[in-house]
């Protein structure tokens, strides 16, 4: 469920001390119209004076200002896929009550807004009542309508707009065709779906998935030792249509989209593979330095930048031609990140590396433990070395937020996921402490990456 925060409208309404019509009521908290024995639902019903108990008012009564409606709006767009609700506000200034008339089913001129809980049929002098609505959007985009409540006075009428966003999808990926959905509808971190399949059958392990050119790209092996790559490709919707295809002569280990192409790392041959759809790899231009492992590929800033063992660095500018190698050391290199105009690189005994342009790098060190994983959420990098979990703003100062041992994998609106074992974690990236399980894969099976659909590909 989505719920907005609030602004307040003026709505001119000039108060009159005459009725123009008799009450008209219907039954609270109800979705039907109240109705005598013998009419139809949804009938508006005429109650004689007096039986409604509400006041006539006399020529001295008057209205101290406007009548006031208050309608929802949002800091950040409400996504498509759940329903959306509101609580439209409407304040009777006046010392007289307001009767509202007409059916309150078509108070919208948007059959997508409806009423889910029916207000009182009048509203006591300078009180308020709280009408219930719901929205359901059909897709993303701006959403429009107007509001016209009619009253024994006057028509109260006002505007809404709800811009909805896509719902994105987040996909994390593991042994055994292990795939995780979980999609993302807004930013109550609440508003979350999840579901998981794994091909128990085969002997491919993803290792890594990315996206790009509106499709997903898990990448992997055959752990049979049979050397072909494994890769999975779909469009649009992440937990539908996945094509497998085996184009490569070895498992990919790593990839990213960048430059309208693909560039994976092939496992075994250590050379650097790039593709136009995910489909048919090539191998980029091999040179001496890549005897060494590599272990993860980054882009950013229009360049491709692979890190590995025993410190190995290197660059490339279109992903196929590679420059030699640029070493940080002797020690190992397991994850990179391009993020906030940045590389930042990390591995062994807490080694943290950042660049600007994939060549000059900054090196220091956090903790003793080698970091296994690093993403970007909520303003913060945030890293876990299996016992601790990280944050910096920017990369400069690193703060301890807890000890953990949950393995942060990426982002997606306003949370981070992670697991530990069998047990995929769900925190909120304004408070990392506030972390829960929300799914347990089978035994045996592993997560090893993750990747969440970028609006700025679609």
């Amino acid at each position: 469920m989505i719920y907005p925060t609030i602004m307040w409208l003026m709505i001119q309404f000039s108060c009159s001390s005459e009725l123009s019509s008799e009450p008209i009521v219907w039954q609270d908290d109800s979705k039907d119209i109240q109705t005598n024995d013998d009419t139809a639902p949804g009938t508006m019903i005429e109650e004689d004076e007096e039986d409604t108990g509400i006041e006539v008012p006399s020529s001295s009564h008057f209205c101290s200002s406007d009548i006031e409606i208050q309608i929802p709006t949002w800091d950040n767009p409400p996504a498509f896929g759940n329903k959306i609700y509101n609580q439209i506000e409407i304040y009777n200034p006046c010392s007289y009550p307001i009767v509202l008339l007409g059916s309150p089913m078509d108070w919208f001129e948007n059959s997508n807004f409806s009423i889910s809980q029916l207000p009182p049929n009048h509203i006591e002098p300078e009180s308020s009542v709280v009408i219930e609505t719901t929205f359901e959007p059909t897709n993303s985009g701006i959403f429009e309508s107007n509001i016209r409540i009619p009253t024994d006075y006057k028509e109260i009428t006002s505007h809404t707009q709800i811009e909805v966003q896509k719902a994105l999808d987040l996909v994390l990926v593991g042994d055994g065709g292990l795939r995780v959905y979980i999609r993302n509808y807004g930013e109550n971190p609440d508003d979350i779906d999840i579901q998981y399949e794994s091909l128990l059958s085969t002997n491919y392990d993803f290792y890594d998935v990315c996206f790009g050119n509106n499709r997903f790209i898990a990448v992997g092996g055959d752990q049979s030792g049979t050397e072909n790559a494994h890769l999975a490709l779909q469009s649009k919707q992440a937990h539908q249509d996945w094509s497998d295809h085996s184009k490569s002569d070895n498992p990919i280990i790593s990839c990213v989209y960048g430059d309208n192409f693909f560039v994976g790392i092939s496992e075994h041959e250590q050379t650097p593979v790039h593709s136009l759809a995910g489909v048919q790899w090539q191998e980029g231009t091999r040179t001496p330095w890549m005897q060494h492992r590599l272990n993860d590929i980054a882009f950013g800033n229009g360049t491709f930048v692979a890190v590995g063992d025993q410190g190995r660095i290197s660059k490339s500018i279109d992903g196929t031609e590679w420059t030699s190698d640029i070493s940080s050391g002797n020690l190992d290199i397991h994850k990179i990140i391009y993020e906030q105009n940045r590389f930042v690189a990390v591995g062994e005994f807490g080694l943290i590396l950042t660049s600007v342009n994939g060549m000059q790098w900054e090196e220091q060190v956090v903790g003793e433990n080698t970091i296994s994983h690093i993403v970007y959420a909520n303003d913060h990098f945030l890293l876990s070395n299996g016992m601790k979990i990280y944050r910096s703003s920017d990369t400069l100062i690193w703060e301890e937020v807890k000890e953990s041992d949950i393995k942060l994998l990426a982002k997606i609106g306003s949370l981070t996921f992670g697991f530990k074992g069998q047990d995929i974690y769900k925190c909120t990236t304004d408070d990392i402490d506030n972390c829960n399980i929300i799914a347990t894969i089978p035994m045996g099976l592993h997560l090893h990456d993750a990747t969440f659909e970028e609006t700025s590909s679609l």
